[in-house]
């Protein structure tokens, strides 16, 4: 996967997003837990210190050519 850069929020800022709403409702699907990418509007999520998207994405701006 492609890192995203330039987010909007910080990845560990959405890992403790995620992990608290889990927690609050664990029959939330997963898919209905990401976040989506300013650039292209899909669906990505918090991977170490960054962004990826869920599925490559060449076609958006954000990704590095």
């Amino acid at each position: 996967m492609t890192k995203i850069p330039g987010c909007l929020i910080d990845a560990n800022f959405a890992r403790v997003l995620l992990t608290l709403a889990r927690e609050r409702d664990p029959t939330i699907p997963k898919e209905d837990l990401s976040f989506i990418c300013p650039g292209c509007g899909h669906p990505v999520a918090p991977y170490k210190d960054h962004f990826q998207h869920l599925k490559e994405k060449p076609e958006c701006p954000l990704t590095p050519k």
